[in-house]
């Protein structure tokens, strides 16, 4: 029988007490996202370089 524990700050721990780290990617993922929003929010409606940011958005 093992036992694993499901975690926040490490995902998961072995029942030998063998910690695996929590990569968190959605949040480096969500950062940038936010960025790319605010960059798209201060572009001029119809330029070319708000179509490239829309992109980046998308």
């Amino acid at each position: 029988m093992t036992g694993i524990d499901l975690g926040l700050t490490d995902l998961f721990i072995t029942d030998q007490g063998e910690r695996v780290g929590n990569p968190r990617h959605t949040a480096k993922y969500a950062a940038r996202l936010a960025k790319a929003q605010r960059r798209l929010s201060k572009k001029k409606l119809g330029s070319a370089n708000r179509a490239k940011a829309r992109q980046k958005v998308a």
